[in-house]
């Protein structure tokens, strides 16, 4: 019993390693509730719909289509700074951060 106690607490400590960080360059941004719609032409997406549906959270559209969900704090900085642009659409940021499922969990990003 301690053995199998010892190897579930040190794969739960493993966990966080297994996180994948990756850095995506120039993607779309766009809020996840309308991710599944405009994944097909992302760069058509207003900033003005993004900002209304802000609630919903953010999420990154890949170039072969995947999207990702940012994390709070990834929401948080792209809510931010899509109030500062000007931008009307083709909304492109860089990101970096840790796959974990099907959300990145945000180190940095920068809209473009």
């Amino acid at each position: 019993m301690k053995i199998l106690t010892s190897l579930l607490a040190f794969g739960l400590l493993a966990a966080p390693a297994l996180a994948q960080t990756k850095t995506f360059d120039d993607v779309a941004i766009v809020d996840v509730a309308c991710s599944k719609k405009v994944a097909a032409d992302p760069n058509s997406h207003t900033r003005e719909c993004a900002l209304m549906c802000e609630k919903s959270g953010f999420a990154i559209v890949t170039s072969d289509k995947q999207v990702l969900k940012l994390d709070a704090n990834g929401n948080a900085k792209v809510a931010e700074a899509l109030k500062a642009s000007d931008k009307v659409d083709h909304l492109r940021v860089n990101v970096s951060g840790d796959v974990q499922g099907d959300t990145l969990k945000v180190t940095s990003v920068k809209l473009l």
